[in-house]
């Protein structure tokens, strides 16, 4: 399964600063549950930002894909029921 973000921007997550400087991407991996005893597979193109504010001390960043784990996280996140 492969995916991808469609937003045109995002945020800084240390600032909140929005950007649509796009510096490059890279390839994320999360691991999600077996499917009917299935491994499921997943790649996703994250995108990162260039971050163009003084005041903060990033120069770039990693996009966040909502449901899909923090930046470290290896497991994708599941809802609370």
């Amino acid at each position: 399964m492969e995916g991808r973000s469609r937003a045109r921007r995002a945020a800084c997550p240390g600032c909140g600063y929005w950007s649509s400087r796009i510096h490059g991407f890279y390839l994320r991996f999360p691991r999600d549950l077996p499917t009917s005893g299935k491994l499921v597979v997943m790649s996703l193109r994250v995108r990162r930002f260039v971050y163009a504010e003084g005041s903060c001390p990033r120069e770039t960043f990693a996009e966040q894909v909502p449901g899909m784990g923090k930046c470290r996280l290896k497991c994708c996140s599941r809802p609370e029921s």
